[in-house]
């Protein structure tokens, strides 16, 4: 069989709670407890900590699947926005083909080529087309002598120009006399184009085949990639499309099918589309793309937008072919920070994670807000001991267990005088004093100290042999002696004990007929009529009910100074 210390033991470990706080020496005030420290760890604290493991494998495997999935959706956005530069781009070259129709139609209605007219008409393409970078009109010059040929060149308002093209060594050349040309007559911008009137574009191998092929064309034929020479852009690369004028006024219907008097022609900067398209749809999705040119059956850079321009194949793009105008063009497309490739699992996983996360926080809090309230339901806020509805349960629970209990109830005498004379604050000092006081008087892992309401206080001991309780509140009446010079004036108090050790057997108390709840009020009742009679008696003493009679306990000695 179990003995009594090993029963009061067990009971203690199923009821009662660690001290609540300690003294320091300098305050001699029980300091502020931490609430973690009085909110036990609850059945919620460890489902948070699943649910946050839990969510953690989610959030893996969210990563995992996002991974999987981002990748085939990069590749499906890649063709999408490959397709519509494809389809942007053959728009733009099909704007200006509709410009090259209408270029020529102005130079078939009229009987000469008139410059004022034809710089009205360009100024008003290029502010409509910031692509365009020449508006051009070129004369073809039939075989003949120097002579023939000055009285031509004059004749539509060239005087003064003489035909020339690039020698091997880069500088200029005149044209021979006696040999076809074909020679830049019109060129705006005027400024930056003055320089190339005279031009013969046959000496430009992709120029010439170009126009030979446009002889008998219905519909614009476009060079391959070739540097535009502007003055002010030398580097760009450039697209000319060229459209046959076989005539002027009455004469442009009789001399169709014959050979062309000459070819207007649009210079497209393909830079400029993809500047333009880049930043109306490219920028804000964060593509780059690179526009190839296939027209020499070899890659040809046209543009690029978008850090370093990006080779066919290579890893991480796109490529669509497209025709633009009998021409084959390649459009390359890659995202423009590579990295961004992983940003969206990890977006996805991180706010499975994080959900989880606020989810087990959310479980912890509501533990932790119930274990704190269920503290302060059980805590004087003042002195920080056991309240009464804590100090009345754990004395029917101490009761239940079978063991002996002895309850003192201690009320300070006349403390209404503390707070008239010093006010509430000193009043509220001495009550938290003496609450220490008691605590250090009790055994700290088996006895309870409780503050029961106003000045009154209760300690509960458990498994206490009568000759034990005594020295219990001698030890107390030593604690409270010892506060004098810290209290405002001297204190002392009276003392009611009570117990069950103290009664007869088959008394109320001992019997086990009534319940824990009747006991524990009988014995705080019999506590309180000891006190009562302690005050009656004046004072500053304690008084036993044994047996169901008043006793003195004897005075505990004097101490030596």
């Amino acid at each position: 069989m179990e003995s009594r210390r090993e029963t009061v033991r067990r009971w203690l470990g199923r009821g009662t709670r660690k001290p609540l706080a300690v003294v320091t020496p300098r305050s001699g005030l029980p300091p502020a407890v931490p609430l973690t420290a009085v909110a036990p760890r609850g059945q919620r604290a460890r489902l948070a900590f699943g649910i946050v493991l839990l969510g953690a494998a989610v959030s893996a495997s969210t990563f995992f699947l996002a991974s999987q999935q981002y990748d085939s959706a990069a590749q499906d956005q890649l063709a999408s926005q490959a397709n519509a530069l494809a389809t942007a781009l053959s728009v733009a070259f099909s704007s200006s083909d509709l410009q090259l129709y209408a270029l020529r139609g102005l130079f078939e209605a009229s009987d000469e080529v008139r410059a004022d007219e034809f710089q009205r008409f360009a100024t008003g393409i290029m502010e409509i087309h910031p692509e365009i970078r020449r508006i051009a009109w070129n004369l073809r010059l039939p075989p003949a002598s120097a002579a023939a040929r000055r009285q031509f060149l004059d004749a539509h308002g060239l005087a003064g120009i003489e035909p020339w093209r690039h020698a091997p060594d880069g500088d200029r050349e005149p044209v021979p006399p006696g040999s076809e040309a074909v020679v830049i007559a019109l060129a705006y911008p005027f400024g930056e184009n003055r320089s190339l009137v005279g031009f013969d574009l046959t000496s430009e191998p992709g120029v010439e085949v170009t126009l030979r092929k446009s002889a008998g064309a219905s519909r614009p034929v476009r060079t391959g990639a070739l540097e535009l020479r502007l003055g002010n852009r030398p580097d760009e690369i450039g697209v000319h499309s060229f459209l046959p004028v076989y005539g002027f006024g009455s004469s442009a219907l009789a001399s169709s099918g014959t050979q062309p008097a000459g070819w207007v022609s649009i210079t497209i900067s393909p830079q400029a589309v993809a500047d333009q398209l880049a930043a109306e749809r490219w920028y804000r999705h964060g593509w780059a793309f690179t526009l190839w040119d296939y027209v020499t059956g070899h890659p040809v850079l046209l543009a690029h937008w978008g850090g370093v321009p990006a080779p066919p194949g290579s890893e991480g793009t796109f490529d669509n072919h497209f025709e633009v105008g009998e021409r084959q063009l390649l459009a390359v497309m890659r995202p423009l920070l590579p990295q961004r490739r992983s940003h969206e699992p990890f977006g996805m996983a991180g706010s499975v994670l994080g959900l989880t996360v606020l989810i087990g926080f959310m479980v912890w809090r509501l533990d932790h807000q119930r274990s704190l309230a269920d503290w302060l339901s059980r805590t004087d806020p003042l002195t920080r001991l056991a309240n009464r509805r804590e100090l009345e349960r754990a004395l029917e629970e101490a009761l239940d267990s079978g063991v002996s209990v002895s309850l003192i109830l201690a009320d300070i005498d006349f403390f209404k005088s503390v707070n008239d004379s010093f006010g509430h604050a000193a009043g509220d000092r001495v009550l938290q004093l003496v609450a220490d006081a008691l605590r250090r008087s009790v055994r700290g892992g088996t006895d309870r100290v409780g503050r029961m309401g106003g000045e009154e206080f209760a300690v509960l001991l458990c498994g206490l042999e009568e000759e034990e309780i005594v020295p219990v509140w001698r030890r107390l009446h030593e604690q409270i002696d010892a506060l004098e010079p810290q209290l405002p004036k001297p204190v002392t108090l009276s003392v009611g004990i009570a117990s069950t050790c103290l009664e007869e057997p088959g008394t109320p108390l001992r019997s086990g007929v009534l319940s824990a709840a009747d006991r524990a009020e009988l014995l705080l009742r019999n506590a309180d009529n000891a006190l009562y009679e302690a005050k009656h008696r004046g004072r500053d003493r304690a008084i036993i009910l044994r047996h169901g009679a008043f006793e003195t306990p004897a005075e505990p000695p004097t101490a030596t100074t």
